[in-house]
């Protein structure tokens, strides 16, 4: 298995079987704490081997700064079964994080597990306004 996206943003949905992610981000400028965000979306994107056909399941969670999980994990159960003879199978999950109640500032982290198994993770930072953050450039054409 491996995982081809795992990401957070302001909204994410499927249609014709393409992944759409609206405004992925790792930092939230927080003004004050605690801090509710009105909610986060995940997108995963798992690629299966035909050796792994069968039943399995994810989980995400996150984790503050001090190690403490919050917010509600989320589990989901699904089936790999090939229908054709390609050498992939895609699953493509979004979740929703909603109302997520920031404690601390710093990195706060979402964990991807499959199948009971460490997979992914991501960083959300909570920032005060102000903090230098990295930027991605265009690459040179």
């Amino acid at each position: 298995m491996k995982v081809d996206v795992f990401t957070i943003s302001d909204y994410a949905f499927e249609a014709e079987g393409k992944l759409n992610i609206l405004g992925t981000f790792s930092h939230i400028p927080v003004k004050s704490i605690p801090l509710v965000h009105e909610g986060i979306y995940i997108t995963v994107q798992l690629r299966f081997s035909r050796a792994e056909e069968g039943e399995h399941s994810l989980n995400i969670r996150m984790v503050d700064p001090d190690g403490r999980e919050f917010g509600k994990p989320i589990d989901h159960k699904f089936k790999v079964k090939f229908e054709d003879d390609g050498p992939a199978h895609f699953i493509k999950f979004i979740g929703r994080f909603k109302d997520l109640k920031f404690n601390n500032y710093g990195e706060h982290v979402l964990d991807l597990s499959v199948d009971g198994l460490e997979a992914a993770s991501a960083p959300l930072f909570a920032r005060k306004p102000g903090v230098a953050k990295t930027h991605a450039a265009a690459p040179a054409i």
